[in-house]
């Protein structure tokens, strides 16, 4: 405020007391809007005062009656709300979640609000009996270690100005959960855990040990892996979790924390079967000998083979697969509401036991870490790894730098592509209407205010793609790609990855036993053979419609094809690799490179759909021409069913286009126009003056209309590209440079600019288009 600089004729004015103070009037309006403020968070806290002393009441009579209800069971209604009676102030905890930019925002006044409020609901539910409301709170897109300090230092003052005040009051310290969805953060987060322990080590009280304050400080690690997944494949998030497992609990070994601090993998999107969803097909058998007799197991196999038959059981997979600690959040809480009681019962206590094994596991192999000898601690430190992430395969790691270089390069672009495929998927995205109270966009890394030559910095955050990476949450970016422009996240890239390593390893094993050997034991076969046959579009007919608005000669559109292009050749491969996964031998099960096609009726439908000759086939006349043997009506009605889903998918995918296509068209083509003309400006070596095109003045005539337009829009990183792009130009104009005509011809129509970010869609559109969506999300089995 203080860089307030009056005109001279203000300034005389004010001196005559003819006109007002800028400086003046802007302090007092700041100082109503802090009265209003402090008024409304008066009258919020005589309201849940009051709540929270009523359900005190309330609780305090039931209590002091308990006899004078015993005494009238009989009556039904009496006994019924006194049977389901909870006080669910004692049943509830809240985690809140933050973004880090809120942390290290220039201005605090938004962080400081969140401490005071989260301190205040604790502060009124101890003083009722119904302390540690909330004992947690997330930091999501974590990156700084200093910004978790910051927080915690904020929390800790407001605690004990209340325990100044109130000093018997049960105020419980707020653990801080931070989330981590970053390759490089991810990668070396024994810095981040080296800065904590520091602090905890100097600001801690005089009985208090380091661990003590460690313990007070963090509770838990979150790795966020859907999002991590869309930035850099499902396949190498995977591997990253498991290296960030290992380097987390050797470093909590090392601390003697060993089984003190969790960590969780995030895993709520299934679209990139992430490992987090519930397996209604685990432990099943593979072969149904009961639904066809004669069985034509014994005519198709010799009688090892066949007797193999009888044992080969589905893996368990998903949340059941492993010790990992993991939120049950989006289809698979979903699921498990629906599931009967029963199952329900055993999956829980299937999964407290897998846990606790695998943390007793932890702790074990963590103790000759602790004050011991050399020979004990590399013992212990071996023992970790298998535990955590199984021995490394250099192949391997080759693979996944592969895998990761062609997923980035479809869904973002190399850097003088500008743009991938995530483009439309960004567009579409924000096009679909909310579904829960769940953001779609990921807030901007850093929030950025710097003007003048700090101009390039801020556009360099978006553009191009491939080095900025996913402009949207996982549960967004899913839906666009994978559900609505038919091209599997889950699979992007892949097969492109497993053509280009297998050429590159010539010489070393055959194709074939690289493949059966080094990589798909690796791989979450079950689910990429699903997706694939679910929502794979694989002639790419609607994304067709859009490629000719991307750039000339992008190579994500080229490598999107040759992808495409060899599914079919691979599909064998996975089929073989499943059926190994049942316990069974690849060659008895496999002729001419297909699945024996007479031993389909006797499999489990969800198979068959799998191992047929054509994955994409959805016709059950097609797969009966080719089977000899009889099957059951049971087995082709089952069969049918699950053929069918692709087909339903498709004429839904295909009403959300006719919705939505132009408008996504005209949205792809203005930001492509916007970004070349921005990245040509920013290749420019050398500021050259010249004549400016007539057009340009118009532009800058219309720059406040477009400024005051862009302050709507929601989402942060979109907002500081097209206000950076704005100022950028008129910078250019001030300076005297020669601005190509594509730039003026992209520049032109402030409106359109404007209306890239606009949602095109009316109320009954968006009420159309969630209907549709929900419609492909029941199909599948997921949600929207």
């Amino acid at each position: 405020p203080f860089s307030v600089n009056p005109s001279p004729l203000r300034k005389i004015g004010m001196k005559l007391h003819l006109l007002r103070d800028p400086l003046t009037v802007l302090w007092q309006h700041n100082d109503r809007l802090e009265r209003k403020m402090r008024s409304l968070r008066l009258q919020r806290r005589q309201h849940l005062e009051y709540y929270f002393h009523l359900n005190k009441k309330l609780r305090k009579t039931l209590f002091q009656h308990i006899e004078t209800l015993t005494n009238h069971l009989n009556v039904p209604a009496l006994f019924y709300h006194a049977l389901f009676y909870r006080d669910l102030l004692r049943r509830f905890v809240l985690t809140p979640r933050i973004h880090q930019n809120l942390i290290t925002s220039h201005d605090p006044f938004a962080i400081d609000t969140t401490v005071f409020n989260i301190m205040e609901i604790n502060e009124l539910g101890a003083q009722v009996g119904n302390s540690g409301l909330i004992l947690g709170l997330q930091i999501s897109m974590c990156n700084q270690a200093e910004a978790l300090i910051k927080l915690e230092q904020k929390l800790t003052a407001r605690r004990e100005a209340i325990l100044r005040q109130h000093p018997d009051l049960p105020m419980p310290n707020i653990w801080l959960v931070p989330l981590f969805e970053e390759r490089g953060v991810v990668q070396n987060i024994e810095q981040q855990l080296n800065a904590l322990w520091q602090y905890a080590r100097n600001r801690r009280s005089t009985k208090q040990t380091v661990e003590e304050r460690f313990r007070e400080l963090l509770c838990e690690i979150f790795v966020a892996g859907s999002d991590l997944s869309q930035q850099v494949s499902q396949t190498v998030a995977e591997h990253l979790y498991r290296e960030l497992r290992f380097k987390v609990v050797r470093w909590l070994a090392r601390k003697g924390l060993a089984g003190k601090i969790r960590i969780k993998l995030g895993s709520g999107e299934p679209m990139q079967r992430q490992g987090g969803f519930y397996d209604d097909l685990g432990s099943l058998p593979a072969f149904d000998f009961k639904a066809q007799k004669p069985t034509p197991i014994s005519k198709e196999l010799t009688p090892s083979a066949a007797k193999a038959c009888e044992f080969a059981v589905t893996p368990l997979r998903g949340v059941l697969s492993s010790g990992d600690l993991r939120t049950l959040q989006s289809t698979i809480s979903e699921k498990l509401r629906l599931i009967p009681v029963t199952a329900r019962t055993n999956f829980l206590y299937h999964l407290r036991t897998l846990q606790q094994y695998f943390e007793h596991e932890i702790i074990r192999a963590s103790e000759p870490l602790v004050q011991t000898r050399l020979r004990f601690g590399e013992r212990g430190e071996k023992e970790l790894k298998r535990l955590t992430m199984n021995w490394s395969d250099p192949l391997y790691e080759k693979f996944l730098e592969v895998r990761e270089l062609n997923f980035r390069q479809i869904v973002y672009g190399r850097e003088e592509d500008i743009v991938g495929i995530h483009l439309a998927s960004y567009f579409i995205s924000r096009m679909v209407p909310a579904f829960r109270d769940r953001p779609t966009v990921r807030p901007g890394k850093v929030q950025s205010t710097e003007l003048g030559p700090r101009v390039i910095e801020r556009l360099s955050r978006v553009l191009p793609q491939a080095r900025y990476g996913t402009m949207l949450r996982a549960i967004g970016h899913n839906r666009a790609q994978t559900m609505i422009l038919g091209i599997a996240q889950l699979t992007t890239g892949l097969f492109r990855a497993l053509e280009q390593f297998c050429n590159e390893q010539v010489g070393v094993l055959s194709q074939q036993l690289l493949l059966q050997e080094r990589i798909l034991p690796h791989l979450p076969v079950y689910e990429i053979l699903r997706d694939l046959r679910l929502y794979q579009d694989m002639e790419l007919k609607h994304w067709s419609r859009l490629e000719p608005y991307f750039p000339p000669g992008n190579s994500a559109l080229s490598a999107l094809r040759e992808d495409i292009a060899l599914i079919r050749k691979y599909i064998p491969f996975l089929q073989r690799e499943l059926i190994r996964r049942h316990g069974l031998n690849v060659s008895d099960f496999f002729e001419n490179n297909h699945f024996k096609i007479n031993l389909l009726p006797a499999m489990r439908p969800d198979l068959v759909v799998l191992l047929q000759p054509n994955l994409f086939n959805t016709r059950l006349e097609n797969l009966l021409q080719q089977i000899t043997v009889p099957s059951s009506l049971a087995w082709q009605k089952e069969v049918q069913n699950l053929l069918n889903i692709p087909d339903l998918i498709n004429q839904w995918r295909d009403k959300i286009w006719r919705l939505i296509e132009q408008k996504i068209i005209n949205q792809v083509e203005s930001f492509v126009q916007l970004a070349q003309a921005i990245m040509q400006l920013l290749q420019q070596q050398q500021m050259v003056n010249g004549t400016l095109s007539s057009k340009l003045s118009l532009f800058q005539r219309n720059v406040e209309q477009l400024t005051s337009g862009l302050q709507s829009i929601a989402d942060e990183n979109f907002k500081q590209f097209l206000l950076a792009a704005v100022e950028y130009l008129t910078q250019s104009q001030q300076q005297g440079l020669q601005i190509p005509v594509n730039v003026i011809r992209a520049l032109h129509d402030v409106e359109r600019i404007v209306q890239i970010e606009s949602q095109p869609l009316s109320l009954p559109e968006q009420n159309e288009l969630r209907f549709y969506i929900l419609q492909i999300a029941r199909l599948t089995g997921e949600n929207g």
